[in-house]
């Protein structure tokens, strides 16, 4: 039972003169109805300890008060943080922290008094009310911009899109490190409605030109990426007044929460990290926390409007790649100037790229199969020129890389015994793998140094037969029926062509296989076959 100093002064002078009187412990015990326990402690204090001690007793220790310096340090950097900010941090840094905003609110509160750190004066804008919108039927998306600071201390400017329901204002924040265009604003919408798990029916925007070439008179038309992408999701697209932000002031403020509650005094490490905290901050403050307005909780709110929107599904094709056709000398002419490629990028006649213009960059992909899907690789990167009839050239694309890789292949295949159906094999792996194709070869060749011949050609056979056409695979394989040898040795002789790499440093395979097969895996094919 707490009891008061000034009775913890008259305990304290009682047991003292006891004491005196040659009490014992016991019988000081009785007379005063305390323990045994805090006679000890009263009496190994002299008075003055004693009188130290009591003056902190009665103090109450706040919750928070082990984080004294974390949140004292996020006041003196950024005096304007605010307390449902710190919260946020708090639960960063300590996700089960067992504290309500209300107490962070008022431990905020008192280390601005004791170190003198008071929040600088805001100058808000007054907004009428609006009445609610059924669910589903819209969703308002503005763009922002935020200097970071890095960890060398530098800035690092970031750009965003948020999304936000207008009835249960659930919402999701994309991040780059470049302003936006209409395909990487096209990407945003995509990550938007993945996230949120469904489409309204319109959405509103201002007049931005990631999105508008032109207005006349209330008549506006679309960038053709976004046009594109709005014929496919069907969706009804809204564009305000320059002058009139209030019918859009859900969405500013959701812009001004990321800036103010996420993003200010935060340490920018990359923007995948960036994206990443971004959705952990969304889980655990943004669409969870109850809203001022609405005195819901968001993600609870999705629930209810999730009936009301359109089914999400991947669309068939967002990226504004066009397809040009491929001169023979590797060059593929772009608003009046030619670009190189890569040489043996020409494959004949009908030979195509695709090119997409991003910002001052001319972007060249070549469409290739990978694992049974249709990808397309970024071959060549080109600034744009201004002048005409130039070529543009990158002297890298002048080495024939192409002729290198066959001389390898041929390298690999003489150290089979069957000659015919080895050269089919690698060719098959260079078909799948073009981009890792001399880590493939490198691998394949250490197996076949460290592997009998007999063991090398039953598993050439088995891959052929079950279509396997990856050096790991080909390697879990022979590891399968030597299984009673030493595991395959990773040291062998360098490739020409790979730069002196040996197969050690070429273990990276590993990493860029994206299927990797077990051997038990192939001790069940075998032993069924």
């Amino acid at each position: 039972m707490k009891i008061s100093k000034s009775k913890r002064v008259i305990m304290y002078y009682r047991i003292k003169k006891y004491l005196s009187d040659e009490f014992s412990i016991s019988k000081i015990s009785r007379e005063l109805n305390v323990s045994r326990k805090t006679i000890y402690f009263y009496n190994s204090m002299n008075e003055q300890q004693f009188m130290d001690w009591n003056a902190q007793a009665n103090k109450k220790e706040l919750k928070l008060s082990g984080h004294e310096e974390f949140v004292r340090g996020l006041l003196s950097k950024q005096q304007d943080f605010s307390a449902a900010q710190i919260h946020d941090r708090l639960l960063e840094l300590e996700p089960d922290l067992p504290v309500t905003e209300r107490t962070t609110f008022n431990f905020v509160q008192y280390i601005r008094q004791k170190y003198n750190l008071p929040k600088p004066p805001i100058n808000r804008r007054v907004y009428e009310s609006v009445p609610e919108l059924p669910y589903g039927k819209q969703a308002q998306v503005d763009f922002g911009e935020f200097t970071m600071q890095t960890q060398e201390g530098k800035n690092q400017k970031v750009y965003f899109m948020t999304m936000s329901l207008s009835r249960s204002r659930f919402k999701h924040t994309y991040f780059l490190t470049v302003p936006f265009t209409a395909r990487t604003a096209v990407i945003a919408h995509e990550e938007s409605f993945k996230y949120i798990g469904g489409i309204p029916g319109q959405i509103v925007y201002d007049q931005d030109s990631v999105f508008v070439s032109d207005e006349n008179k209330g008549d506006f038309l679309l960038t053709e990426v976004f046009q594109r992408y709005v014929s496919e999701r069907k969706f009804l697209p809204d564009f305000l007044h320059k002058a009139d932000p209030e019918s859009k002031g859900k969405i500013e403020n959701v812009v001004k929460y990321v800036k103010y509650n996420f993003l200010r005094g935060r340490i920018f490490i990359n923007n995948d990290v960036l994206n990443q905290q971004a959705i952990a901050w969304l889980e655990r403050t943004a669409n969870k926390k109850i809203h001022g307005t609405t005195k819901k909780s968001p993600v609870k709110e999705l629930q209810n409007e999730l009936e009301y929107l359109k089914t999400y599904y991947p669309v068939s094709q967002i990226n504004p790649l066009k397809q040009y056709t491929l001169r023979k000398d590797n060059k593929v002419c772009y608003k009046g100037n030619f670009y190189t490629v890569p040489t043996g990028t020409y494959k004949g006649r009908g030979s195509k790229v695709f090119l997409m213009q991003e910002s001052r960059k001319l972007k060249i992909y070549l469409k290739e199969c990978i694992n049974g899907k249709e990808e397309k690789k970024l071959i060549a990167e080109h600034v744009i020129s201004k002048e005409k009839g130039k070529t543009i050239i990158n002297t890298d694309h002048l080495r024939d890389k192409e002729k290198s890789i066959r001389e390898m292949i041929t390298q690999v295949t003489e150290l089979f015994s069957d000659k015919q159906k080895s050269g089919l094999f690698l060719n098959e792996i260079y078909a799948v793998k073009p981009r890792y194709i001399r880590d493939q070869l490198q691998t394949i060749r250490n197996v076949i140094i460290n592997t009998s011949a007999d063991i090398i050609g039953q598993s050439l056979e088995f891959c052929m037969g079950n279509r396997i056409f990856s050096a790991a695979d080909f390697k879990a394989v022979a590891q399968k029926f030597s299984r009673d040898t030493e595991p395959v040795s990773t040291t062998g002789t360098t490739l020409p062509g790979t730069g002196g790499v040996d197969a050690k440093s070429n273990m990276k395979l590993i990493n860029t296989s994206p299927d990797t097969s077990q051997i038990d895996t192939y001790e069940n094919i075998i032993t069924n076959n």
